[in-house]
């Protein structure tokens, strides 16, 4: 045997080697990062022993996740010019304006635009729509109806690029279907940058729309607490006698605390979402510290 072919044979098999290499490196961090069946099974058993049931799907991936840097961009004077004529276009002779002060932000106001039966207000970070050209009392839209509704009234806002691939939740009521949209980072949603809307058969009846810049600042990212972790002892905080029912855990972006708009912005970080039946509002659980954000 030559020593071409022998050359030959050895890069072949050092190739054949890296790629084997490679597979093995892949499917390990695949599943480093994956609650296993047994971790799975094990807290659905300790949840049932403390009189919780589950019917949620629970997040089994807990990658290591980079915080960021949050600014809203709702309250600023051009984006909100620009929203007013992204709604109603250039001539603004037949838009009527007003202030109030407002109730939730001291020293502050409330800008008001309307036009005809639409109406938007800006109150710092929070825009508020309405339309009370919009039945009420209508047949209620099928999902697919809805969304296709909620997706041209996002169009018409001129964030559809950034809600392109959100994460969408979804929730019926008697005549009206409430469809909430979150951008995604690090590929997961992020809670405090939502665009809810309250849909009809004939329209957008109402939305409350949060709009905002993300900036991961450092890049490094933390280890995350695993779902069954989180889930071990939760009944501690749930402030419910008898049966606990999950119904729904996300893991998602928010802020460590609401303070308002903040010029330099505010750090989020990845925190588990954990609705239970029969509380108004979520639990929130900081996925690095594992601790119950208040």
């Amino acid at each position: 045997m030559n020593g071409r072919k022998i050359l030959e044979r050895l890069i072949l098999l050092f190739i054949g080697i890296n790629l084997i290499l490679f597979i093995f490196i892949s499917i390990r961090r695949g599943t480093q990062y994956q609650l296993s069946q047994t971790r799975i099974n094990n807290i659905l058993g300790l949840l049932t022993e403390s009189g919780i049931t589950l019917e949620a799907e629970l997040p089994k991936e807990f990658a290591p996740k980079m915080s960021a840097t949050l600014s809203y961009t709702g309250d600023n004077v051009a984006v909100r010019s620009n929203l007013v004529k992204v709604f109603w276009g250039n001539d603004l002779s037949k838009v009527s304006r007003s202030t109030e002060n407002s109730k939730e932000h001291f020293a502050s106001k409330v800008y008001y635009f309307n036009k005809e039966d639409e109406r938007l207000a800006f109150d710092k970070e929070e825009i508020t729509y309405t339309n009370t050209g919009v039945d009420l009392l209508g047949i209620k839209p099928s999902i697919t109806e809805a969304k296709a509704k909620a997706e041209a009234f996002i169009k018409r806002l001129g964030v559809g690029k950034l809600y392109k691939n959100a994460s969408v939740e979804i929730k019926e009521e008697e005549n009206s279907v409430i469809i909430t949209y979150f951008p995604i980072f690090e590929h997961i949603p992020i809670f405090d940058l939502p665009i809810e809307m309250k849909v009809y058969e004939n329209g957008i009846g109402s939305a409350t729309i949060y709009l905002g810049e993300v900036n991961a600042a450092n890049g490094r990212k933390q280890r995350i607490t695993p779902i069954d972790l989180v889930l071990f002892g939760i009944e501690e905080y749930i402030p419910l006698e008898g049966n606990i029912v999950i119904k729904d855990i996300t893991l998602g972006y928010k802020r460590l605390e609401k303070k308002g708009s903040n010029l330099w912005g505010e750090e989020i970080v990845p925190m588990y979402k954990i609705e239970v039946d029969g509380l108004e509002k979520p639990l929130f659980v900081n996925a690095y510290t594992n601790e119950i954000v208040k």
